[in-house]
């Protein structure tokens, strides 16, 4: 391999790849230095990009390896006149330190300051291997520098010794390190006594008004560690929407700051202790089911914005993500609206203008749904399939009948952190009777349903940061309905006009949930929706016995039952709205088809429909029946 010297390069530099090139310097006011993939620094006796001025650049797509101690993968130095300002470093390849004290970056602000407007973005891999190395480092060191930094790691940083840290924000005693932003969407982790996944110092003064994201991993793994610590600095933010684990002591630790926030978002698992020693304001967004506990010393909480019904007993807070119960308006609308579609055997007798003889007729159908709906930042899909067997008999210039059977299904919601599986077992009753154009039809649907319901309760004081609540609700399903049509015109394609009002009720007793810490008790659940649909149909009767009936149509479906739900979480009674549409509307399109073959009847109806809450749904029947 081709070894460069120094001489080799002017202030702005690049190693093209498949060559190895000694320490750096960009001395120049907006110098830039390029190493391509392939391409290497090496160096054991300085750092191996040294960075001296205003307005410079650094990216690194290839491989700076850095062997001493003090000896930095890149260094941002102000020096004593104040400068390396508005300075970019980039890593898309990798930073290899080995020596005490050897960053992987290191941006470091002189005596009269400097160093301030940095980015600093990491999207590929730093490892240092050493006591008192950092991935990353802001220092103000003895001036007021090192402000309005941005730190950004996309990729993996790695430490591994004492008091090694993967990112470092530092004031000096002048102050300075403020208004920094660190953001973690990759993957930080730490392993040696002492060692920090991300510290933020305040020193004697600074390091204020930061603000640590942490939408990846941060991991430590050994005595004495913290995955993110602030000592001193006020107006400390951290988001958290990522794993942070530290089982064996804090995962966040807050120490003399008098205005802490802490932020929690889908997606936050802490592992391990947490503790601040000023009340912690605390925000939590949608779609979080939490149990956070703060340590025995720590000062509390303060409830900001916390999107979902919470309670707070002493140190501890519970929020409770309600789209488990706003989901279960939808699913018995399902299985009412699956169940009842098509139950009418013998209107394709009044549709297609044929007549159907007054026989009796065995039946039987599957039926399925699937629904998907938008719900605030997370959504939840339901499906359904089943199955009724039936019997009609001529009654009363009419026809009436009795039929059974069973239904099982899912509802999950879109992020995988609730749902649950559904099942119900049915009976029912139904008559219809023509009369000229006018058709009638009544029935009823009754039967068992029970709800199994799992939610993932993010808890930092268990191992894996998650436990599963899980609770079986079982309840009383009915769901009568009443259909009415009229034919406008004969001929070979007469329109129909129909119109349908259909209750579905589901009633609960009280239930709760177990298998975590922050179980939650229902207490008489009942759900009671009122659905009015009306359609326009052009029925075909083709040959062969075949007929087609395409149609359109538009729903509204109203919740009729108390809208707020009452429990008990932490032993705490919480009365809330679940949340979900109470009221709907929806168009609809679909076609029903019966084939007569012999003493044969084939049947299919299929429905798309679309609501203006954001939800799409399919649901349909197909069966064959037998006239005896």
């Amino acid at each position: 391999m081709l070894s460069l010297t120094t001489a080799s390069y002017a202030a702005s530099f690049v190693v093209p790849s498949g060559t190895t090139a000694p320490a750096q310097t960009l001395t120049n006011v907006g110098d830039t230095g390029l190493i391509e993939a392939g391409g290497t620094i090496s160096s054991g006796a300085a750092s191996g990009v040294t960075m001296l001025n205003d307005d410079q650049a650094l990216l690194n797509d290839g491989l700076i390896t850095i062997t001493g101690s003090s000896h930095n993968g890149v260094l941002n130095n102000a020096g004593a006149t104040g400068l390396g300002n508005n300075s970019q470093i980039t890593n898309n390849g990798t930073i290899l330190t080995t020596g005490l004290d050897g960053d992987g970056i290191l941006n470091e602000a002189g005596a009269t300051g400097g160093g301030n407007n940095v980015q600093i973005t990491n999207k590929g891999a730093i490892s240092t291997t050493a006591g008192s190395a950092f991935g990353i480092s802001n220092e103000a060191g003895l001036g007021v520098g090192a402000h309005d930094v941005q730190i950004t790691n996309n990729g993996t940083i790695s430490t591994v010794g004492s008091t090694s840290i993967g990112i470092f924000n530092e004031a000096g005693p002048a102050g300075g390190a403020y208004n920094v932003q660190i953001t973690n969407n990759g993957t930080i982790s730490t392993t040696g006594v002492g060692a920090f996944g991300i510290f933020n110092r305040a020193g004697a003064g600074g390091a204020n008004n930061v603000q640590v994201t942490n939408c990846g991993t941060i991991v430590t793994t050994a005595p004495s560690t913290f995955g993110i610590f602030n000592q001193g600095s006020q107006n400390f933010t951290l988001i958290n929407c990522g794993t942070i684990a530290t089982p064996q002591t804090l995962a966040i630790n807050i120490i003399g700051d008098l205005h802490p926030t802490l932020t929690l978002l889908q997606g936050s698992n802490i592992q391990g202790g947490v503790h601040s020693d000023s009340p912690l304001n605390i925000n939590v967004g949608p779609a979080l089911n939490l149990l956070l506990t703060l340590d025995s010393t720590s000062a509390g909480f303060i409830p900001g914005q916390i999107a979902d019904p919470f309670v707070i007993v002493g140190n501890t807070i519970a929020v409770l993500d309600p789209v488990g119960l706003a989901l279960q308006a939808d699913v018995i609308a399902d299985l009412s609206d699956a169940l009842l579609i098509d139950i009418y055997r013998w209107r394709a007798a009044f549709t297609c203008c044929c007549c159907r003889p007054c026989s009796r007729e065995l039946w039987a159908e599957g039926l399925g749904s699937y629904r998907k709906r938008s719900h605030g930042v997370d959504g939840y899909e339901n499906w359904q399939g089943g199955f009724l067997v039936g019997y009609d008999v001529p009654l009363f210039c009419g026809n009436a009948g009795v039929f059974g059977g069973a239904s099982f299904g899912e509802a999950t919601a879109s992020r995988a952190q609730q749902g649950g599986d559904h099942a119900s077992y049915v009976g029912g009753l139904s008559y219809e009777r023509i009369c000229c154009r006018t058709f009638i039809g009544a029935a009823l649907v009754a039967g068992y349903t029970s709800l199994d319901n799992s939610r993932f309760v993010a808890n930092n004081l268990v191992p894996g940061g998650i436990q599963i609540a899980r609770s079986q609700a079982q309840g009383f399903f009915i769901s009568p309905e009443i259909t009415c049509a009229q034919q406008l015109v004969g001929g070979y394609m007469s329109a129909i006009v129909s119109g349908t009002l259909r209750y579905a009720g589901l009633f609960l007793g009280n239930y709760g949930e177990h298998g975590s810490s922050a179980d939650f008790t229902v207490r008489d659940r009942n759900i009671q929706l009122l659905t009015a649909r009306g359609e326009l149909s052009f029925p075909l009767a083709l040959c062969c016995g075949l007929c087609l009936e395409p149609y359109v149509g538009a729903f509204g479906r109203f919740q009729v039952s108390e809208s707020r739900l009452n429990g008990e979480l932490l032993g705490t009674l919480l009365s809330f709205d679940p949340g979900g549409p109470r009221n709907l509307g929806a168009v609809l399109v679909g076609l029903r088809g019966d084939k007569k073959w012999g003493r044969f009847d084939l049947f299919l109806n299929v429905e798309g429909s679309f609501d203006n809450h954001k939800s799409n749904r399919v649901l349909g029947e197909g069966g064959i029946g037998h006239n005896f």
